[in-house]
């Protein structure tokens, strides 16, 4: 039996965006509408209490919407 090797993709085959971190305040930025996945906010919110919020809600900057982290803003909003 024989390895074959995937062809290697041509330099110009990646496009990189580039991006930038800043803090925000949370009501700058609103869920995106479409987004359809459900959480368990309150298993969420337990999870941030026991181990704290790290690593980043990504948003679109034209737009203000958040294209990852709807669950974690939505549990960062809570007024539990």
């Amino acid at each position: 039996m024989s390895c074959k090797r995937a062809a290697k993709a041509p330099e110009s085959a990646f496009r990189f965006l580039e991006q930038e971190a800043r803090i925000v305040a949370i009501d700058s930025i609103c869920p995106h509408e479409r987004n359809v996945n459900q959480a368990d906010l309150g298993a969420l919110l337990q999870s941030v209490e026991a181990n704290g919020f790290y690593g980043f809600i990504v948003v679109q900057k034209s737009t203000g919407k958040i294209l990852a982290g709807n669950h974690r803003w939505r549990t960062l909003r809570c007024p539990c």
